[in-house]
């Protein structure tokens, strides 16, 4: 997996034990969609040739900004996909033991903490 990163140069990849994440940061949902569709075939590829098979059903995105400029932002949804499979869009995601939502709040994260300790 750590050459994972050298292939795929308009998208950032974070790596920790058998946790991967791909993502990127641009202007409008459009580009961000375009550019991780684009990372994705890469990176599919690069899976192929290492014949690695990705985990669609445990696989999702989750499109994260500020408040207020998801509320102004006419594109708020993206279709992402991993060999013409598309992807689950989260509402929220558990990553490396903190649950993030779209805004960064906390209070998914807390929520989770309360369910814990309730069991």
């Amino acid at each position: 997996m750590n050459d994972l990163p050298l292939l795929l140069k308009n998208t950032k990849v974070d790596i920790y034990a058998d946790n991967t994440t791909i993502w990127s940061s641009e202007a409008n949902c459009t580009d961000i969609q375009n550019t991780l569709n684009i990372g994705l075939d890469k990176a599919n590829s690069w899976f192929k040739l290492n014949r690695m098979i990705p985990n669609t059903k445990k696989t999702k995105h989750l499109l994260i900004g500020s408040v207020r400029k998801l509320i102004h932002s006419s594109e708020t949804t993206m279709e992402i996909y991993i060999d013409n499979i598309k992807l689950e869009e989260a509402a929220g995601e558990k990553l490396l033991g903190v649950v993030i939502d779209s805004n960064l709040s906390w209070n998914l994260h807390i929520d989770y903490l309360i369910k814990k300790i309730k069991l």
